[in-house]
């Protein structure tokens, strides 16, 4: 039988807790095996260790990382504020990582994530696990096959609830955007517009965003996107006035 990867899990009970299943995802490997999780909230550890049966528990994601030496880490809560510490800490401890979306708050977390990544020699995969969708494998193959023609739009919107605008494309629309690159490639200019209010928005109108996201702006934003062979792609998201769920 093959070798089993050493897995560990970092969680924020209250504070992004465990995202959308990074932790319970190793459960259905059958490859992995959970050594230990980290996560500062007492309570939350201890519901953590019982619903994914972790060998182990930390308070502190460092001493996990330096006592239990694991091969693979789902950095798996929603907040991004902490990411880009843990990821680095988990490079420099030479574990890949599966991260939870966002990212990071902004560009220079992410090159910095980036960096150390590439430094360690380690992968780190965000959780855009939509595009191993068997639905997707598909559209890419009739794609490649030629059997569609020539792909010359991509779309996708958010989800347009109350985050609609910047919220959105931080926290959902990510998903869209990388749907877009997985099928067509990645995107060689962009243009959008951004609103607030029904007018154009500007720097005054920078806010902080839910859950640590980081500063976002606008309330809709229409943008495209140019990619290579003439694709243009869109990507759309408002404040919908009758609810996401009446659109």
């Amino acid at each position: 039988m093959a070798a089993k990867y050493r897995v560990a899990v970092i969680g924020r009970t209250g504070k992004g807790n465990y995202g959308h299943g990074l932790d319970t995802v190793w459960l259905k490997c059958d490859r992995a095996e959970i050594v230990a999780v980290a996560d500062e909230n007492e309570a939350g550890r201890a519901a953590a260790v019982k619903r994914i049966g972790a060998k182990n528990a930390h308070a502190d994601y460092r001493e996990m990382l330096a006592k239990e030496k694991p091969q693979i880490v789902s950095v798996a809560d929603r907040w991004p504020d902490c990411h880009r510490d843990m990821v680095i800490a988990c490079a420099e401890a030479g574990a890949s990582i599966f991260l939870e979306k966002p990212v990071s708050q902004n560009l220079q977390q992410a090159d910095e994530m980036i960096a150390a990544c590439e430094k360690h020699h380690v992968k780190c995969a965000i959780a855009h696990q939509t595009r191993y969708s068997p639905r997707v494998k598909a559209a890419k193959d009739l794609i490649a096959s030629g059997k569609l023609g020539d792909i010359l739009e991509v779309r996708g919107r958010g989800k347009e609830d109350q985050r609609g605008g910047g919220e959105d494309l931080m926290v959902l629309g990510t998903h869209s955007l990388d749907l877009m690159r997985h099928l067509v490639g990645d995107a060689r200019w962009c243009f959008a517009r951004i609103q607030q209010g029904g007018r154009k928005a500007v720097l005054a109108d920078v806010r902080q965003a839910g859950e640590q996201i980081g500063p976002i702006v606008g309330d809709h934003i229409a943008a495209e996107y140019g990619f290579d062979s003439l694709v243009v792609g869109s990507f759309g998201t408002h404040v919908a006035k009758a609810g996401a769920g009446s659109r």
